[in-house]
């Protein structure tokens, strides 16, 4: 199990790697899908190919579905997995940016990470990492709120604040077309401590109206 959110229910996800890099300028896999322009093509095509990459470790998923083609064990070295990539003609699946979360500035840990959602065949087949994955639920996200506020799981604050954002809407396509309305797609909370020593987190004015 990573070290990271040890023990806390988390969306698939990681770091990305040198290799990401290596093949986002063998397989182009996007073409300036950020907003903000804060990152180069280079730089894109390294975030989603690491979102692909380690939801393909974490879960066997590889777009919609676990691949119907062969490709090396989730255990294998990243290269093997985006060699088997190139040498399918580049099945990338269809994930679809939805939003950048910064850590807020007091905090000395930092965080730039990159939300992307993927639509998944119900009853796709999931394989968890052997190492890295304790559990992997499917579960809607008004009942991960309910198992999380009565303190079944645990979760971290932006996976709980996203999936009270998903919650609010009938389908995904309904959630990607609100998405896609954000004033900004950079979501960076702010942090207060009281003289109480009591912290608390807002969310930036414009996340409740959307």
């Amino acid at each position: 199990m990573s070290n990271f959110a040890a023990g806390n229910f988390v969306f698939p996800g990681g770091k990305i790697d040198s290799v990401d890099f290596e093949f986002a300028n063998k397989l182009s896999p996007v073409d300036n899908w950020l907003d903000a322009g804060r990152l180069s093509p280079e730089q894109q095509g390294a975030v989603l190919l690491g979102a692909i990459r380690e939801t393909y470790e974490e879960t066997g998923l590889l777009g919609r579905d676990a691949p119907t083609s062969p490709f090396p064990d989730q255990n294998a070295p990243s290269p093997d997995f985006f060699q088997a990539m190139e040498d399918n003609g580049n099945p990338l699946p269809d994930l679809r940016y939805w939003c950048n979360w910064l850590t807020p500035d007091p905090l000395p840990v930092r965080f730039d990470t990159y939300f992307f959602v993927l639509e998944v065949h119900p009853g796709a087949s999931i394989r968890p990492h052997e190492t890295e994955i304790e559990e992997i639920r499917w579960l809607e996200p008004s009942r991960a709120l309910e198992l999380h506020n009565a303190g079944q799981i645990e979760m971290m604050f932006p996976t709980v604040a996203s999936l009270e954002f998903i919650a609010r809407f009938e389908s995904t396509t309904d959630f990607l077309d609100a998405a896609e309305r954000f004033p900004s797609r950079t979501i960076q909370p702010t942090v207060s401590v009281s003289t109480g020593g009591d912290v608390s987190v807002k969310m930036p004015d414009w996340w409740a109206k959307e």
